[in-house]
């Protein structure tokens, strides 16, 4: 990496002491670890706290956490999947711009699937906030396969035991 580039660290819930596995060469943005930042009007976040009324400012929201996965069905596969969603933001704040666009990244890492969004109906509340509180609105949500393929939306999601 060049000495002078810059790297912003998003830092997540199990991210303890990230910064001693760090390389010499990679600097931390204002040398501390920082839970959510904006690039424009896409605002990165870890997405296991709850989100600020300036990161829902942004034309786009950019989480991971959960890294959900799918269970297709009458299989034993389940793959991760990406999950677009829009914010119904006024259950926050009474803020008058549309409301963002949420994308919920895939774990990376084929070592850690990630909570399989429809294994089994779990409680909303080990989820994040955001469903939590249903601030996501499922209604406008969609998900799809790494490779792009639409699967179907949040809403009415058939659980598999």
């Amino acid at each position: 990496l060049k000495e002078d580039l810059e790297v912003k660290i998003v830092l997540g819930n199990h991210d303890g002491d990230l910064e001693t596995l760090l390389s010499p060469k990679v600097k931390l943005f204002k040398k501390e670890l920082i839970e959510s930042f904006s690039f424009g009007k896409i605002t990165f976040t870890h997405g296991h706290t709850r989100i600020s009324e300036e990161a829902l400012k942004s034309d786009y929201i950019i989480m991971g956490h959960h890294h959900f996965t799918f269970k297709f069905p009458n299989t034993n596969r389940r793959e991760p999947v990406w999950v677009f969603a829009r914010i119904n933001k006024r259950k926050l704040f009474s803020l008058e711009k549309e409301d963002p666009i949420i994308i919920i990244l895939p774990a990376f890492n084929q070592m850690l699937l990630g909570y399989c969004i429809n294994c089994e109906k779990r409680e909303e509340k080990e989820l994040n906030p955001l469903f939590r509180e249903g601030i996501i609105d499922k209604r406008r949500s969609k998900i799809f396969s790494l490779d792009g393929i639409y699967i179907r939306s949040l809403v009415n999601l058939a659980y598999l035991s």
